[in-house]
């Protein structure tokens, strides 16, 4: 019996390192463009279905963002829905591992930098892209 729970504890622990070793990081950004109105912040909350990130707001230039590992059958996702000036939006900013969103077709990245603009909301892989680098995934 000592032998099989010796065995367990190893296998466990071993188990452990070569996972904790080849977890990724990944960063969600947040990030408003929409114009300057002192009155009427970017309202949003984001989740997942263990995480709840809470409620936050933003005015035009601000960013916020968390990070996060994968989960290790690679189901992660996250959502966050918005609201500005009455306009309502929900959608997925985190679901595939590879490119952020499934519908998007971009290289491995790390890096999901969503901006929010007064025409919907536009994806990029890196902290404050040029405008080319930015596509519109949704409308408000």
């Amino acid at each position: 019996m000592k032998k099989i729970l010796l065995f367990v504890i190893l296998f466990s622990f071993t188990l452990h390192k070569v996972t904790s070793i080849k977890q990724r990081t990944y960063h969600v950004y947040i990030a408003s463009a929409l114009p300057e109105n002192p009155s009427v912040k970017l309202n949003f909350h984001c989740q997942s279905k263990d995480d709840d990130l809470g409620n936050h707001e933003l005015l035009p230039g601000q960013n916020w963002n968390f990070e996060f590992h994968e989960n290790f059958i690679r189901s992660t996702l996250f959502y966050c829905d918005f609201e500005w000036s009455g306009k309502h939006k929900t959608f997925n900013v985190f679901d595939d591992s590879i490119s952020c969103i499934k519908q998007a077709q971009g290289d491995q990245t790390d890096t999901c930098y969503w901006l929010v603009k007064l025409d919907g909301f536009y994806l990029a892989y890196s902290v404050n892209p040029p405008s080319w680098a930015l596509t519109k995934y949704y409308d408000w």
